[in-house]
């Protein structure tokens, strides 16, 4: 007679994970997690709806209402969350930080790229930030140094991530990198005729504001010259909306549109756009270089480690700091006889190298050993 071997009950933190990057990693990851793996899954209230939309079935617990400031957040997340996962094989923690009160195999996947490392360091003096943001990292940082003796394996989405925690850690710690992709991508149908969304040519650039994006910076640095308007999509948090409006409003070339709403209107914008501008002074992973190479548009990428590694041979590289640096990719990108589409093949090549299906694999693989191989 055949053993039915039990699924392996994972407990998944992913209060951290908002609209946009922690929102799609976990739309994308979760279908390519198979059976063998019963997930329970902790998230912010923004996140329940989403998810329970794209998924019929699923476990979904929200993060309640008393713990939403980030103290009480913390507290829930080290001491609460544990205790409610009480019966799970494996914690799993998307974007945030491994358990200090509980034992259990840990498996912690690194999203912020300022907890490890000296680079997000660099970038902190760099951008110069406003207190407030800086004790929130200096937090941050601590809470990294502890995952890094409680957490069974920590997963970097990129070869730069992992150099990153390898450098604050002061022994072994198990590493593992695991990239991840665009979001789900629609069939690349470029549009014709009238319906544009705007009525000239532009180039688009996507993210949220935290310092390392720059957003400032690169409104700063578009040339005044340039053919193409400049579109910005995405939320402002990190820098208040209103010094966004301002520069914003100094420029009749540039436009902030804030969030897009759905990807099938995200990904219209992309193939819309003459180029995508890559702009940020650290990362941990490309995601919106990949986005716009699924929808053949040209990439200009800021020069720093985690872009190089996404983009290879598909994109153009400017110094984030050198508005010249700047003109100089979007000029070649824009006159060069043939690089657009030589850019947009080789785009189409690194797509392949990123994919759902085995980041889902490796995923389950690792949740499996971690949590056979550790008494919980």
């Amino acid at each position: 007679m055949t053993e039915l071997v039990r699924p392996l009950r994972v407990a998944l933190n992913a209060v951290a994970a908002r609209p946009g990057g922690g929102l799609s990693y976990l739309l994308n990851q979760i279908p390519h997690l198979d059976r063998s793996v019963e997930l329970d899954v902790f998230v912010g209230p923004s996140l329940v709806g989403p998810l329970r939309t794209a998924f019929d079935g699923l476990r979904i617990r929200s993060l309640p209402s008393w713990a939403h400031s980030l103290p009480l957040r913390l507290f829930w997340e080290h001491v609460v969350f544990p205790r409610l996962a009480r019966d799970a094989d494996v914690l799993y923690s998307i974007g945030s930080f491994a358990s200090l009160t509980r034992r259990k195999p840990q498996v912690v996947v690194v999203l912020i790229p300022y907890v490890f490392g000296p680079e997000g360091q660099s970038v902190i003096r760099t951008t110069k930030p406003p207190r407030s943001f800086r004790a929130k990292v200096a937090a941050q940082r601590l809470l990294g140094r502890l995952t890094l003796r409680r957490a069974t394996v920590l997963i970097a989405t990129s070869e730069f991530t992992a150099s990153q925690i390898r450098a604050s850690a002061s022994g072994d710690v198990d590493i593992r990198v695991v990239p991840i992709a665009g979001a789900e991508i629609p069939p690349n149908e470029h549009t014709s005729g009238p319906d544009r969304t705007f009525a000239r040519p532009f180039a688009l650039s996507v993210g949220s504001d935290p310092p390392h994006k720059d957003q400032l910076g690169l409104i700063r640095a578009w040339p005044p010259d340039c053919p193409l308007d400049l579109v910005l999509a995405g939320n402002a948090e990190a820098v208040p909306s209103s010094q966004l409006d301002i520069a914003v409003g100094r420029r009749d070339d540039i436009h902030w549109i804030g969030p897009v709403q759905g990807y099938g209107s995200l990904f219209k914008i992309y193939r819309e756009a003459s180029l995508v501008v890559a702009h940020s002074l650290l990362e941990g992973f490309g995601m919106t270089p990949l986005e716009a190479m699924a929808q053949s548009t040209p990439v200009v990428a800021s020069d720093i480690p985690a872009h190089r590694e996404v983009c290879g041979e598909a994109a153009v590289y400017y110094d984030p700091l050198d508005g010249a640096s700047l003109a100089t990719a979007i000029d070649r990108v824009l006159h060069e006889p043939g690089l657009a589409d030589s850019m947009v093949a080789a785009g189409k090549e690194r797509l392949q190298l990123f994919s759902w299906t085995e980041n889902g694999t490796a995923m389950c693989e690792i949740l499996r050993e971690v949590g056979h191989a550790t008494p919980a």
